[in-house]
């Protein structure tokens, strides 16, 4: 054990430990013991414990056991991306540390030097950074509208596709700049603040828990989703097995899972006959040399905006650009008033910004499917929040144009009809047919990657056929290119 104190911090005790790998479950006591003599421990050695929560392909007793009493002791968990132990039976995870109040940034990673079978493990802290930084800070949000206002208001006349780009980016800015100057000013009183509430509180939230254990009815299943939610567990993705190698690091596993959405999302092969694609080719290429349609488009308003902006739920996850839904409901006016703008902007345009297509994508476990396949997991895109805004607006437009063109038998995606009343319409041929005396057949398809392998072209396509205004098509168009 070696005390060591940075700046005007408190000392940290740096404590280097070694775990037997049939070692009992105990060892947690001696852990315990270890961080009680010092408020900051940095604990690292071999722990021999094996957990996919840091990238290990399997989770062993130890493994399991040791997580548990990092997040009883809330302690956070430093682990290298890479094997530290080569085996003959395998690689693995077994050298990291474990620490305590420790409020620097820090990195880890495994040096490749083969002279042992475990590979020595390096750690950076940062003694530079704000001990505070990762303490989390409720955002005042009358000064986040306040900062917003003050920002000087351009008139915003798009002449092409950039200045549309520009001002979103602009916008974007501008919101998460508000958010990080709503912070308290001052900290000091603020944590002051916690430390007092923090008895009442967690009081507060036993009392709830309580009322809530009390309100549990075996009958409506509230008892079961409860189970789920404390049984639940999240891990990280393993180690990948890719055709050539076994991928460890977050970028390689990214790769890996990307090559595999790759070659989903292609669109099938449409060389053989007949030649549809020749035939959908000209077509689109003689609708989009024609001169640009007038604008068929309704102009949304700014109490459109709102009440869409009323509908977004505030839990969900930000996109790429880190505009939470919770920001967009604490919008000023005048917020509302320029996202109007650039609606309509777009939709006057027939163009849907770049900003607004990108998404981060997150690969989320198929249930029952091998963790350590890459095509085993499914993609979440995370979209900007603020493209949904403009999505809703679309659709609404999109559905008034095409809602008397689709036939009538066409129940998914439409408003107030479901397979529920396709399967009352196919009792009813049933019915008949068996009251008239006549042999009823039924074909059901079902097509593999249907939506993950659209044609685009095709479905554009199909809107030229069904004769919707000219201006819808062009702006699906750009709304599906490049996605």
């Amino acid at each position: 054990m070696v005390v060591a104190t940075f700046h005007s911090l408190p000392p940290i005790n740096f404590i280097s430990v070694y775990n037997p790998p049939l070692n009992t479950t105990m060892f947690t006591n001696d852990l315990e013991k270890l961080i009680s003599y010092n408020s900051s421990t940095f604990i690292a050695g071999d722990f021999n414990a094996k957990n996919r929560q840091w990238n290990c392909s399997s989770t062993c007793r130890l493994g399991k056991h040791l997580l548990n009493f990092v997040k009883i002791t809330k302690q956070i968990l430093l682990t290298p991306e890479t094997p530290t132990r080569i085996s003959t039976t395998g690689a693995s995870i077994l050298d990291f540390a474990i620490t305590r109040n420790v409020n620097y940034l820090s990195t880890v990673r495994a040096e490749n030097e083969l002279s042992s079978d475990h590979l020595p493990v390096r750690f950076w802290l940062d003694a530079a950074t704000d001990p505070h930084h990762l303490q989390t800070f409720i955002t005042n949000w009358k000064k986040y509208q306040q900062h917003i206002i003050a920002n000087s208001t351009i008139d915003f006349c798009p002449l092409k596709f950039e200045d549309i780009e520009k001002e979103i980016a602009r916008f974007t800015n501008e919101h998460l700049e508000a958010v990080k100057a709503s912070d308290p000013r001052d900290k000091i009183l603020l944590n002051r603040a916690h430390s007092y509430l923090r008895k009442p509180h967690y009081e507060a939230n036993q009392r709830r828990e309580t009322n809530k254990i009390t309100l549990f009815n075996p009958s409506d299943g509230s008892i079961w989703r409860q189970v789920k939610n404390y049984t639940k567990t999240y891990s990280k993705i393993p180690p990948l097995l890719t055709p050539r190698t076994i991928v460890y690091t977050n970028h390689e596993k990214a790769e890996a899972i990307a090559d595999v959405l790759e070659n989903l999302f292609k669109t099938n092969d449409l060389s053989h006959p007949p030649p549809n694609d020749n035939l959908v080719k000209r077509k689109l290429n003689k609708f989009f040399k024609k001169k640009k349609p007038d604008n068929s488009f309704t102009p949304c308003t700014p109490s459109e905006i709102a009440e869409f902006i009323e509908k977004l739920k505030k839990g969900k996850s930000p996109g790429k650009d880190g505009i939470t839904n919770l920001m967009i409901k604490r919008m000023p006016i005048k917020s509302i008033f320029r996202l109007t703008e650039f609606i309509n902007s777009i939709l006057k345009f027939q163009y849907f910004s770049n900003h607004w297509k990108t998404a981060i994508v997150a690969p989320i476990l198929k249930p029952g499917k091998n963790p350590r396949e890459p095509n085993s997991y499914r993609p979440i895109s995370l979209l900007s929040s603020l493209s949904k805004i403009a999505d809703a607006v679309i659709l609404k437009r999109l559905t008034e144009a095409t809602e008397d063109r689709i036939i009538p038998f066409q129940f998914g995606f439409r408003k107030n009809l479901s397979t529920v009343q396709q399967l009352l319409r196919i009792t009813e041929v049933m019915r008949e047919g068996m009251d008239e005396g006549w042999d009823t057949g039924a074909v059901f398809l079902d097509i593999a990657k249907a939506f993950d392998r659209v044609w685009t072209d095709g479905l554009v396509y199909k809107l030229i056929e069904l004769r919707v205004p000219g201006s819808i098509i062009r702006f699906i168009a750009t709304y599906l290119s490049t996605r």
